[in-house]
């Protein structure tokens, strides 16, 4: 169990930027560590779901959106981390934080779409044959007053002759 633990821990710091050799010395660091780097494999898995999902409603292969989402889990992953990095080297660095929250709100934003789309695609299937039904109904009076006013053009072209 403890070997478990030990190379989960590896991973996980590996995956924030830590070294082994420095951050297990360091009990208060290797818990943030810790904490960072679930944080990271989370928001990597997560995104791997989204973009998979996102590249499943544009194409028809499943190995292409599996691909693709791996790639841009690893993609968010690794910019996540150099982030991590560039903010951890003491200074405040109040560009990375904008530039990682500005990131978040475009890939939140562009990532909805396709969920919205596919949550309320029922929704979306009824309130679309509602508006066809009204459309066909008002082309149809359209029609009708058409032919009325050829019907009695006619008729009032035979009567007349």
């Amino acid at each position: 169990m403890k070997k478990k633990d030990n190379a989960l821990n590896e991973f996980l710091w590996s995956l924030t930027g830590f070294k082994k050799d420095i951050i297990s010395n360091r009990k208060v660091d290797s818990h943030y560590a810790l904490i960072i780097g679930t944080l990271l494999l989370i928001v990597g898995i997560y995104a791997s779901f989204a973009w998979t999902f996102f590249f499943q409603t544009v194409s028809s292969t499943p190995l292409i959106p599996a691909a693709a989402g791996l790639f841009m889990g690893f993609y968010i992953i690794s910019f996540d981390r150099a982030l991590i990095a560039s903010m951890s080297t003491g200074n405040s660095n109040i560009f990375s934080i904008g530039f990682r929250l500005i990131l978040a709100v475009l890939l939140g934003v562009f990532l909805a779409q396709p969920m919205i789309l596919k949550f309320y695609q029922n929704d979306i299937k009824r309130e679309a044959q509602i508006l066809v039904d009204k459309k066909n109904q008002e082309r149809k009076k359209i029609f009708e007053n058409i032919y009325a006013n050829i019907n009695l053009t006619v008729i009032n072209r035979n009567y007349l002759n």
